[in-house]
């Protein structure tokens, strides 16, 4: 739970559905802002672009710990 900074609030969900031989995973995120540091919508578009990159390096590992082995 965040204590101070600049969130009022900040939720991700994640939801998992079936693929073509395996599943997909997408992410949202929803945020408020407590204050405004630059501006409202300079904020939002540098947070969006930061969790974006957060989300991308999860997703990376995620794809890595499930990958199948390769048996060549």
């Amino acid at each position: 739970m965040q204590q101070e900074g600049i969130f009022e609030a900040m939720t991700t969900s994640y939801t998992v559905t079936a693929a073509d031989g395996g599943s997909e995973v997408t992410a949202t995120t929803e945020f408020a802002l407590d204050v405004a540091i630059v501006g409202d919508v300079l904020d939002a578009t540098v947070i969006k672009r930061q969790r974006r990159r957060e989300l991308e390096a999860q997703f990376d590992w995620l794809e890595a710990q499930t990958a199948e082995p390769r048996t060549d």
